[in-house]
């Protein structure tokens, strides 16, 4: 867990410009500083991009490599192997396929159960408040912006911990799969959450504006 925790400190000092999650967790990490995800359609079902602060990558069938062989694959062409201890490769081959094959079971289950969790209860998701006024994210003032979505917030909040604002809704779509800060991986619930008392009301305005300004069009 140490070493993880450095692993985060160095990827938040952005050492490279494109920084690629790949063989770690297949859930969204939250974090703004890492750019990919590499991962396969089952771990990371495409219509649910919009749950992840990473744009994904994936592979069409397993982005977990193996280095498994088939039962038949050793040296003898009928598929005998050519040590003297054959029949203990072939018992450990077994024993590795068994266990890929539990691997594969708790790793769909898992995925299930977290896309479960996540979707419960929520419907189709609502329009951010960039969609609403039929804009752009590039036309929203960077300080209006979801950090993770990149859409204007509408209810900015404040995460304690980091001292982080995102909108309270991208908030609640984290805690339904972790109970932490996205960014320091601190605890964290939703009567933590802290409103951006100063900042609500100047987006609420300035939204108000774009309405205004839409309709005298």
């Amino acid at each position: 867990e140490g070493v993880r925790s450095q692993r985060n400190i160095i990827l938040a000092l952005t050492p490279a410009r494109i920084q690629v999650n790949f063989l770690a967790w297949v859930a969204t990490s939250g974090a703004p500083f890492i750019q990919y995800l590499i991962s396969d359609p089952a771990a990371s079902p495409p219509e649910f991009r919009a749950d992840y602060s990473e744009r994904l990558l994936l592979f069409p069938h397993s982005y977990f490599p193996s280095a498994l062989r088939d039962s038949g694959g050793g040296g003898g062409g009928d598929g005998s192997s050519d040590s003297e201890d054959g029949g203990a490769m072939d018992e450990d081959e077994a024993g590795d396929e068994a266990m890929a094959q539990a691997q594969t079971v708790s790793l769909d289950e898992a995925t299930q159960r977290h896309f479960a969790s996540a979707s419960a209860g929520a419907g189709r998701p609502e329009r951010s408040l960039s969609e609403e006024l039929g804009i752009s994210p590039d036309e929203v003032p960077e300080e209006f912006l979801d950090p993770l979505t990149q859409q204007c917030m509408r209810d900015p909040v404040v995460l304690p911990c980091s001292g982080a604002v995102l909108d309270r809704t991208t908030v609640m779509r984290h805690l339904q799969t972790s109970g932490t800060d996205p960014y320091t991986k601190t605890p964290l619930n939703p009567r933590m959450l802290v409103p951006a008392a100063e900042l609500a009301p100047r987006i609420a305005a300035w939204a108000d504006e774009r309405r205004a300004a839409s309709a005298a069009a």
